[in-house]
């Protein structure tokens, strides 16, 4: 992109900031037709500043990207990182900028394949960083499912920068803006919602806490060739271990420290003990995910609030009922959100694989155990 293409981008991209879907398509559409270049670059941006979190951490409140977004984007244009080969990977695409480094899209050269790198920033090159980022590696090692995005490697550049090499979900996007997008049914979001499940409880039984599960972590790709479209999650750099003691854990986090994003972290999360965790704070997320792939909104909204106050919200605020919301959905759906959604985690669903079994008796018109 060169410095006309930018601030284009940027002008656009500032334009269509504040504005709903229908009135963003005149601006939108000065980028050019669907599909091209800059338009992509454009949207792409706007998705981030819906969806943003951070790339190994959250220690902020709630998204607050979007004013930053401009600046990363004008980074790219002097990135030292692109054009590179890093271990045998030739970056080519900045495709995501958070708090502690930088994902791009890269080509391997053997096998040759296209891949996505985590690298982290110059200025969290620390050996907490590390250990993070070797704790993500190690995670992922262990968890092997189509509904994970799989790692390829974990390694160090000869001038020191560390990476993970992961698989590369080039066509991918948030699951709430591909179905969205794809103007999917109500039956089509719980099929895709209960393969996340699916996926989720792979990495609990492994003993593995996602941590932030949200929609700008659980992408998906459209389906080819008659295949269904297939949920990826991404992104386990806070995850944690349910065995304290495995060498595989990180450093804890600090008491009073707030690690996640506040709109889809549990109540416990939001409490004064991390570590008083366990798959229920998941599962919860699970819960406001498909709040929102049902209503388009979030059941406790977070945004812009100072961090005492949103957690306050998230651990003593009632959400709505879903009927509240969409009418036609009041009944067994509607219970199974609110189970999910309990405050008090003895009365969630005890796993993820138990949420998708209580939907997926819905979809075949069963009673719910809810």
């Amino acid at each position: 992109m060169n410095q006309r293409e930018f601030q284009l981008v940027r002008e656009i991209f500032e334009n269509s900031l504040t504005l709903s879907s229908s009135e963003r398509e005149p601006h939108l559409a000065l980028a050019g037709p669907v599909g091209s270049p800059l338009r992509n670059e454009v949207e792409f941006l706007l998705r981030e500043a819906t969806h943003a979190g951070t790339f190994l951490e959250t220690p902020a409140v709630a998204d607050n990207a979007a004013a930053d977004l401009a600046a990363q984007a004008s980074a790219t244009l002097s990135d030292p990182l692109l054009g590179r080969n890093l271990g045998g990977y030739i970056i080519e695409r900045l495709i995501g900028m958070g708090g502690m480094g930088r994902v791009y899209e890269a080509k391997q050269l053997s096998p040759a394949r296209r891949v996505a790198i985590k690298v982290l920033a110059a200025a969290n090159v620390s050996s907490g960083s590390r250990i993070r980022l070797q704790h993500e590696a190690s995670l992922l090692a262990r968890l092997r499912h189509p509904g994970i995005a799989q790692i390829y490697e974990a390694g160090t550049s000869a001038d020191g920068i560390a990476f993970l090499a992961m698989e590369f979900l080039g066509n991918a996007e948030p699951i709430t803006v591909f179905s969205a997008r794809q103007n999917l049914p109500v039956r089509s979001r719980l099929e895709l919602f209960c393969l996340v499940c699916d996926a989720v409880h792979h990495g609990h039984q492994r003993g593995v806490i996602h941590r932030d599960l949200k929609p700008s972590n659980i992408l998906v790709e459209p389906g080819t060739a008659g295949e269904p479209a297939l949920p990826r999650i991404i992104d386990f750099g806070i995850a944690r271990l349910t065995d304290p003691l495995s060498p595989d854990q990180p450093h804890h986090t600090a008491t009073g420290q707030f690690i996640g994003t506040l709109a889809y972290a549990s109540p416990e999360q939001c409490g004064n003990d991390p570590h008083d965790l366990d798959t229920r704070a998941d599962v919860y997320a699970l819960g406001v995910v498909l709040f929102e792939l049902l209503t388009s909104s979030l059941p406790i909204e977070v945004n812009g609030l100072a961090l005492v106050e949103a957690a306050s919200r998230v651990r003593d605020i009632t959400p709505p009922r879903l009927g509240q919301l969409r009418p036609e959905l009041t009944g067994d759906l509607e219970t199974i959100v609110g189970k999910a959604l309990s405050k008090d985690r003895a009365a969630r669903y005890g796993a993820a694989a138990d949420l998708a079994a209580d939907v997926r008796r819905y979809l075949a018109s069963e009673p719910s155990e809810a």
